[in-house]
């Protein structure tokens, strides 16, 4: 990624701070390193951050980004495929201590939400949704995933990793990676640089719209766009069984609520239940 030093969002602090690699085994990984008061001399890299302190007072709003990852991850340990400067690749630490452990789950609905707002700039009205909880799709295929990994204690979320990966250029995938697009298969040209001032752009509104409290706003935008809500559909529960149903509530703890044809209920949590297209 070129003009870094151009890069500037127009934030208060969402990416004001950065480091940029060539190359990396995980973006999430190296801000962990970073927050431990460590950097990786292995590793060549870029940053506006000459002097700046690392360990536990790192900046809220800094930013890791890489050209390819060697280790990239996502949702409950899945590998992330990526090609070398193809993507968007990129983690970014927030310190969300106003947040309620019990309600960590609406930093989620923000960050999707975020995204979804550059995302849906681009593409026609209508097309992209999230696709519960942290996918990004367009028309069925994968376009984005968000992974946050909290950090915890007694009472309070310390700090916030949020890693993103959003495919821009690429359009050659692995075989077994079907249902996964990018903005450049949709026939959106863009720059990489742009498109990431305006996601750190949109998370930080959507980050402060969270810090006012704006819990009921953040469900309502979240559930306006997410796959599938309402809809009677196929899905495969975990344990293989193919079932028909529909979401109708979205609990405060992220879990989503299912209505069977019968009119039965069940709770679903993450990796429970598997959409079927």
């Amino acid at each position: 990624m070129t003009d870094l030093k151009e890069l500037s969002p127009k934030t208060l602090f969402t990416g004001k701070q950065f480091w940029f690699y060539p190359l990396l085994d995980s973006t999430s990984e190296q801000l962990r390193r970073l927050l431990q008061g460590e950097n990786l001399p292995t590793y060549s890299y870029y940053s506006n951050t000459v002097g700046s302190t690392l360990g536990k007072d790192l900046p809220e709003g800094s930013l890791v980004l890489t050209d390819f990852q060697t280790r990239g991850h996502g949702q409950r340990g899945s590998h992330w495929h990526s090609e070398p400067g193809q993507n968007l690749l990129f983690s970014l630490l927030l310190r969300p201590r106003f947040l309620k452990p019990d309600k960590q789950f609406y930093l989620n609905q923000a960050i999707a939400l975020a995204i979804h707002d550059s995302i849906s700039m681009l593409l026609p009205q209508g097309e992209v949704f999230i696709k519960w909880p942290n996918d990004l799709i367009v028309k069925g295929f994968k376009l984005a995933g968000i992974l946050i990994e909290n950090s915890l204690s007694a009472n309070e979320m310390r700090s916030s990793i949020i890693g993103v990966g959003l495919n821009v250029h690429q359009l050659s995938f692995p075989k077994e990676l079907v249902h996964v697009t990018s903005l450049e298969k949709e026939g959106v040209k863009t720059k990489r640089r742009s498109l990431l001032k305006n996601l750190l752009e949109s998370i930080e509104r959507r980050y402060l719209q969270l810090r006012q409290n704006r819990f009921d706003e953040l469900r309502k935008d979240y559930l306006s766009v997410l796959f599938r809500f309402g809809e009677w559909a196929p899905y495969r529960l975990r344990e293989g069984t193919l079932i028909e149903g529909r979401f109708i509530d979205l609990l405060q703890s992220g879990q989503l609520l299912m209505e069977y044809r019968d009119g039965k209920q069940r709770v679903f949590a993450f990796k429970e239940v598997e959409f079927v297209y």
